[in-house]
């Protein structure tokens, strides 16, 4: 059986959160880089992700290659990545600047944050040049976002190591569960929104990327997120061009990670091999969304039927949750369009009239939960 292919946006770094429920029933999952034959981002998000990349199925795809420029571009990446104090006030404000599209003064706005740092290292804006330029801004912003969500992780383990020395600290105070300090929740709540403004500057940058560079083989019709703030602006432009938003296809419990001392690849295995029906017809379904009955997604969808059973006894849950994947069908509207559309045209940059084909075949987003 040849297994379908999928696209995860807007994140560029696999981790085996991602991985290891898509790898079960999808073959390979693709990441987007911004920037080609970079050594270490094959070793990102931990072994288990190392070995699903030696393995195939997990792979890289450069919509936008550098070439020639790729060693000054791989510079200024550094230089930020090694002065970012430096640029902290800079940066600050180009994450701000994505939330509103009240004018402001053009030194503070996000594009000229963006080519104010390009221009430091060498790289000129020429009219000519416009959408050249456009990609050197998303690939910046993508990679500053690899930046960001390494932060993110140390601050999120950090956090937990307070919390739960707070939580014992108090309970035994009292005798009971207590919490006279909401430190930790008032930091969660300003990550809460940092991480939020950074993802509204991936989506844009890797739709650009994206829809401006070169098709990805094979052209995979599934594309895979996991924030649903981007399937709800994909939806409402869906809605906006075809009269009536996309409908859910499936609901689809996938596992969370390996169980019990078996290996990782012999538990795939296993799963492939005693659900070789089930995934087939998951297949046929996702080839034809329009035919998938409300019968389909009981199979899929219930605990104690066919794919749930499938999966308990493959990956014993141990009463934690699942995954979940929603399914959504946007049949009728060319990928490239619908990412720009939603998070890439700005009033008043060369992009405004760039015009895609409106067509398409079958097309899936996916959100997993």
């Amino acid at each position: 059986m040849n297994r379908r292919s999928v696209v995860i946006f807007p994140d560029t770094v696999p981790t085996e959160q991602v991985l290891i429920p898509l790898v079960q029933v999808f073959e390979p999952v693709v990441y987007c880089l911004p920037v080609e034959n970079e050594a270490a981002e094959t070793d990102s998000g931990g072994s288990g992700c190392a070995e699903l990349l030696k393995q195939g199925l997990c792979r890289f795809f450069v919509p936008a290659p550098l070439e020639a420029d790729r060693d000054r571009f791989l510079r200024l990446v550094s230089d930020l990545h090694n002065r970012r104090d430096d640029y902290a006030g800079q940066l600050s404000r180009l994450s701000l600047a994505s939330l509103s599209s009240v004018s402001r003064p053009e030194q503070e706005s996000k594009g000229s944050i963006l080519t104010s740092l390009l221009r430091s290292h060498g790289i000129e804006e020429r009219q000519k040049e416009k959408l050249a330029l456009l990609l050197w801004q998303a690939r910046l912003v993508l990679k500053l976002g690899e930046f960001f969500d390494a932060e993110q992780e140390s601050l999120r383990l950090e956090m937990q190591k307070i919390s739960e020395k707070q939580t014992k600290m108090f309970s035994g105070l009292s005798n009971g569960p207590a919490n006279p300090f909401s430190l930790t929740e008032q930091i969660s709540s300003s990550v809460a929104v940092a991480v939020d403004n950074w993802q509204r500057l991936r989506l844009r940058a890797w739709a650009r990327i994206f829809a401006l560079g070169r098709p990805i083989p094979d052209a995979p019709a599934v594309f895979i997120t996991r924030s649903s703030d981007a399937v709800d602006l994909l939806a409402d432009e869906y809605e906006r061009q075809h009269g009536n938003p996309p409908g859910l296809v499936l609901d689809l419990p996938l596992p969370t990670e390996y169980s019990g001392n078996g290996q990782p690849a012999g538990q795939r295995d296993l799963f492939r091999r005693e659900g070789a029906d089930l995934l087939a017809r998951l297949d046929g379904l996702l080839a034809d969304p329009a035919r998938v009955s409300e019968q389909d997604r009981a199979v899929f969808l219930d605990p104690d039927g066919p794919w749930g059973t499938l999966l308990e006894r493959c990956f014993p849950a141990g009463g934690r949750d699942r995954r979940r994947l929603s399914l959504y069908d946007f049949t009728g509207t060319g990928a490239g369009r619908l990412f720009l559309d939603s998070f890439g045209r700005d009033e008043d940059d060369p992009l405004q009239g760039k015009i895609f084909p409106a067509g398409g075949a079958d097309m899936l987003i996916g959100l997993l939960r």
